[in-house]
């Protein structure tokens, strides 16, 4: 008896729209609208260089050399951390060859 109670009372929510979570929708509606709007904000940036010609230019040699190393330490310390990552969950799988037994 009591079953047939819960089914006819009808649903809450609707089926939806597109055969997927309503979350997942959203954060696919959020990233386009992100990159739309950043598209834009791009888009004008740049539209507003080419169009004027007085336009500063802040780059020269050395500060490009500079950001090129910088950007070289920032990869090499991210390459560093993901290794140790990997070694971290091999260590703790027992697959490393350094790896020691683990005491539960």
């Amino acid at each position: 008896m009591a079953e047939t109670a819960l089914h006819d009372i009808p649903s809450a929510y609707e089926p939806s729209l597109f055969g997927t979570y309503s979350k997942k929708i959203g954060m696919w509606l959020f990233l386009l609208s992100d990159s739309l709007t950043f598209g834009a904000l791009l888009y004008a940036y740049s539209y507003g260089r080419i169009s004027t010609a007085g336009w500063p230019t802040p780059f020269h040699s050395e500060s490009i050399v500079n950001a090129t190393i910088m950007t070289a330490f920032l990869l090499t310390s991210s390459l560093t951390i993901v290794l140790a990552a990997a070694c971290h969950h091999a260590m703790r799988r027992g697959i490393h060859r350094s790896s020691r037994p683990r005491v539960e």
